[in-house]
Formats: C-alpha cells, structure tokens, sequence
C-alpha cells in the first residue's frame, strides 16, 4: 500500500462499544469496533495499533485525528479524548473533536431533528436551527417535530413512526464520519479537543416526568 497517501483516524468513544476507522485518499482503508461495556482504557490502544498494522501502516502515517467528544459516557468520552490529544501532541498532527449531534446530523438535509441518548429514559435532542439541545423525553419529542423534519440518530425509525418526519439512517459508521469530519475541519484553525456534557445546569429543559 502506498504510504503517500494521507491518512485519517477516526476514534469513537462515546457510547458502549469502542469504535474506529482509518480512512485515506482513496476511501475507507479499516474499520474495527469493539462492543460491550468492558474498561475502554484497557482495550483502546490494542485495538488501534490492531488497526493500524491490518492496514499496513504506522503511527507516523497518520495526518489527522478524529475524536467523538460527546454527549455520552462520561468516562469513555475522557479516555477517546486523552488518546486522541495525547497522539496529536506525539506525532504533532491534528485531533479534532466532532460532538455526536454534527456526526449524526453528517449530510442530512435540513431541517433534521438529531438524537442521542442520555441518562436513564430521556434522550437530547436537537433541531437544525437549535445551538442548544434540549433534554425530555422520547414521547415529548413531538412538540419538535413537524412533518417536513428528517430524524436522525437514536431510534430515529421510532420517533418518526411515533411523530411524524423522516428518518434517516447513517449510511456510514460513525467512527468514519468522524474521521471524514475531521480531515475538512484540520484545514482551519484547529483547538484541542474537549468533552461534550449534558450534565450542566444551562443545557435544556430540567427533567420532568413524560407523558401519560
């Protein structure tokens, strides 16, 4: 393979499953998920340098870094992150973060309602023409809603049945749109990358019960 290509590491960690892509010039060059809820620490690095040599290439090869930074689990959105800035400041490359919502929302035509899942039953959600989520449950989701929305990410197929809109489901692994992100987003003015909480006061609507 050649080693004049650029190369793009996607890096995934927001939710259960440990989740990464390599992707070059050419397209996607690997992809390796890791699922369950084991220690994200213990198996992160293994899995990358499995990647990495399934691909026939070196750490050097790398050009940019992509991180999920959130919203999700808090201790897997900090391990995915440390990794991502500790091999940016090593190989003197670029980590960019993505948050789940501009991941998820990744060619969806506007106007799209994107969602992920947070503690307990409530889900955060947010609209196209939103810069803050809001944090309710699924069947509040409605007020939101209008029958020309797209509905992207967690149970998007559910909330449109239930709703109204469109779901529309990533035809790419999320791990790929991260790294495909982050590659457009390296051109420009890039900061390191930093966690997405929902857990702070300012962000939505407090919790209240659902419906019914």
């Amino acid at each position: 393979m050649s080693k004049k290509q650029s190369y793009a590491l996607g890096i995934d960690t927001t939710g259960e499953d440990i989740r990464l892509a390599l992707i070059g010039n050419t397209g996607v060059v690997g992809t390796r998920t890791a699922r369950g809820r084991q220690s994200h620490s213990e198996r992160l690095f293994p899995l990358l340098v499995a990647l990495l040599e399934e691909a026939q290439l070196r750490w050097t090869d790398l050009a940019t870094i992509g991180v999920g930074v959130g919203p999700g689990y808090f201790n897997g959105i900090r391990i995915g992150i440390a990794a991502a800035r500790g091999l940016s400041m090593a190989l003197r490359i670029p980590a960019v973060g993505i948050t789940q919502f501009e991941a998820r929302s990744y060619e969806v035509f506007r106007p799209y309602l994107v969602v992920v899942p947070t503690r307990g039953k409530m889900v955060c959600a947010c609209r196209s023409d939103q810069t803050t989520p809001i944090r309710c449950y699924i069947d509040e989701l409605g007020e939101y809603i209008d029958s020309t929305m797209n509905i992207a990410g967690y149970r998007c197929e559910d909330i449109a049945a239930m709703h109204g809109g469109t779901a529309v489901s990533q035809s790419e692994p999320l791990a790929v749109v991260v790294a495909r992100m982050a590659i457009v987003r390296s051109a420009g003015n890039v900061t390191p990358p930093s966690p997405y909480y929902l857990d702070n006061p300012w962000i939505g609507r407090q919790a209240r019960a659902p419906k019914g």
